[in-house]
């Protein structure tokens, strides 16, 4: 066989697998609808207008495979490489919910920071990992990685690094050559938060872990932390909203969490707290949430209206 003979075929067998992995619409069962045209968000649907409806080939690399285009098509005529129907789209039941009931369930949910030494059970957890795959994403639908330390002991062997961390804090900021570093690479926001909120607590030892005392991870049996490779678009938003989802199902499943932000920094910056939690090198942390039944139940709720609403418009 000749050369060329074998460059025909590689041409052809690359043609073949751009074919099999390009989104694409079966036209012997689409029914021309074009609601897959209105949901997607990058409108790279082409509406059916005396021809079949389509994606049109100049913008599929805009796809961000949100599933919307699928989910909508009452055929199944679409494929999206990734995607299948059979795995990832499931029919919807009827709403349970409504705002009432769903009003009750938050005010019951409380960031719970004493929590008893029982562990969790890895079916709840799992319960946990199938909501924050509900979650929406903004780019990158696997841009957010998800690792549960479902170990006390583990976490315990880490918490001397993260409370000489924090206590090493001080120190740093005393410099004035790293203390405008600091501010620099943290942004305003940040940077407030450790000096105005975390400071004054480190002066008094309140990271400290003497005694047995945690105010770091709070004695929680278990810690999920969200991460992604560094540069990921829109990485910090989508791990706060895998976040979200993960308290509230925490709360439904009769547990106790509260988002921490004191791991991630640490994650970030101690290769030992890093290799502790198996964070992958090339990832930053950019959320996390301890976790565990808790030990007190409140009997009151709490409501907080120091925000700011403001309506515009004459409705």
């Amino acid at each position: 066989m000749g050369n060329k003979t074998l460059d025909y075929l590689g041409i052809f067998y690359a043609n073949i697998i751009i074919l099999v992995t390009m989104n694409s619409i079966n036209q012997e069962t689409c029914k021309s609808c074009n609601l897959c045209s209105e949901v997607c968000p990058a409108k790279i649907i082409i509406p059916s207008n005396g021809s079949p409806t389509s994606f049109d080939q100049q913008k599929v690399h805009l796809c961000v495979k949100c599933g919307q285009c699928m989910a909508i098509c009452n055929t199944h005529s679409i494929s999206i490489p990734g995607i299948t129907y059979e795995k990832d789209i499931f029919k919807l039941s009827e709403n349970q919910v409504d705002f009432e009931k769903f009003y009750v369930f938050l005010s019951h949910r409380r960031s719970v920071r004493n929590f008893s030494p029982n562990p969790i059970p890895k079916l709840l957890i799992d319960n946990i990992i199938d909501a924050i795959a509900l979650a929406p994403y903004g780019m990158d639908a696997n841009g957010i990685s998800v690792t549960v330390i479902n170990d006390r002991g583990i976490i315990e062997k880490a918490l001397p690094l993260m409370s000489e961390f924090y206590r090493n804090i001080e120190k740093w900021l005393k410099n004035p050559i790293i203390r405008h570093k600091m501010r620099r690479s943290a942004g305003l926001s940040a940077f407030n938060t450790l000096n105005e909120h975390l400071l004054p607590l480190i002066k008094i030892g309140h990271y400290n872990i003497d005694g047995g005392k945690d105010n770091i991870t709070r004695n929680a049996p278990a810690l999920i932390i969200f991460h992604a490779p560094k540069g990921t678009p829109e990485a910090i938003e989508d791990a706060h909203i895998r976040l979200t989802y993960a308290l509230l199902a925490a709360q439904s499943l009769g547990l106790g969490a509260t988002a921490i932000g004191l791991v991630p920094p640490v994650v970030n910056k101690d290769k030992g707290v890093r290799a502790a939690f198996e964070i992958p090198e090339a990832h930053e942390a950019l959320a996390s949430m301890i976790l565990g039944y808790p030990k007190y139940h409140m009997k009151n709720g709490i409501i907080r209206k120091g925000f700011n609403v403001k309506y515009t418009g004459t409705n």
